[in-house]
């Protein structure tokens, strides 16, 4: 095989169910030439035996067995192992639309990092996620990173630069288990010259009930306040510091059921409160929401939960 244009690295933890979909999503694309570097995160289910049977059968997959450390533990040691010029990170129970790599090789030219659209994939729906204005520069690219779910913070809708990865020492934060993602972008476009996205669906998210963002409560979670707070300290746009400030007063009435006693928490943030919803400009809405989160918690929780199970997720 000629050299290396694309590395993938897929994360695997516990993902016999959907493992072998998502594999041939990729390894049956349109283009070639590419690596898979799978991760097996210390897997107690078959996800290593099918994992196996995968770097027995195709050239192009290379396998890394660890002691299960965390998703960004194991992202990191892909992207030790990656070769390739351009990078793109596939979760393992997530599906490629069958020409996304081609059209990732024949849209990345000279840019930095390349952006595309997604599919949330329920059991009886597909929603598309597709930013339909253009992006002007990578200073409104961060403002969507951080602020618009349909360019949002994610790996697996952007493909990244080996070398600016490598050259300036990238890791994910094992220490952070949400928005963690976004940290790492938002570090990496600071090493960007230029942005762009494409207005096409090429990913498909598969909605699971084990999702972070369904278990929004689970204590570890908590570290969601940090990542808020890595944001704030590096981004220097005012608007959007005040929207992370926002989101930090928000998520912290959201989890202070379970924060602990020891946790740091950012006093001078909350301290300003009434300044920062005031900044904020909060719809009806937003209003409403932060009513529920700050003073009943509990019925926010409820409602949450509702919302939740009315929608037709995957085990």
């Amino acid at each position: 095989m000629e050299s290396c244009k694309l590395s993938i690295v897929m994360p695997v933890y516990n993902s016999g169910l959907y493992l072998n979909e998502s594999i041939n999503s990729i390894l049956l694309q349109t283009y070639c030439n590419f690596e898979l570097i799978i991760v097996n995160d210390g897997s107690s289910d078959d996800s290593e035996r099918i994992c196996m049977e995968y770097l027995k059968s195709d050239s192009r997959v290379k396998l890394i067995n660890k002691k299960n450390e965390g998703v960004s533990s194991a992202r990191n040691d892909g992207l030790d192992s990656a070769n390739g010029d351009i990078l793109l990170f596939v979760d393992s129970d997530d599906i490629l639309e069958p020409n996304a790599l081609q059209i990732i090789v024949d849209n990345i030219g000279d840019n930095d990092i390349l952006c595309f659209g997604y599919k949330q994939l329920y059991k009886d729906k597909r929603i598309n996620f597709l930013y339909d204005e253009s992006l002007s520069g990578k200073e409104q690219f961060e403002k969507m990173v951080v602020m618009s779910d349909k360019v949002a913070g994610y790996l697996w809708n952007k493909v990244f630069r080996t070398s600016i990865i490598k050259e300036n020492n990238l890791k994910l934060n094992k220490d952070l288990h949400y928005c963690e993602d976004m940290v790492f972008v938002v570090q990496y476009l600071k090493y960007c010259k230029k942005v762009r996205y494409i207005n096409k669906c090429l990913y498909l998210y598969r909605m699971r009930k084990s999702s972070v963002s369904f278990n929004f409560f689970d204590k570890k979670n908590i570290s969601i306040l940090n990542s808020n707070n890595y944001l704030i300290n590096m981004i220097n746009d005012k608007m959007l510091i005040n929207n992370l400030k926002y989101n930090y007063i928000l998520n912290y009435y959201r989890l202070k059921k379970n924060i602990p006693k020891d946790f740091n928490v950012k006093k001078e943030i909350l301290n300003k409160e009434k300044e920062i919803l005031k900044l904020e400009n909060l719809s009806l809405k937003n209003k409403i929401q932060f009513f529920l989160v700050k003073k009943v918690n509990w019925l926010y929780r409820i409602l949450r939960e509702i919302k939740n199970k009315k929608l037709n997720l995957y085990e």
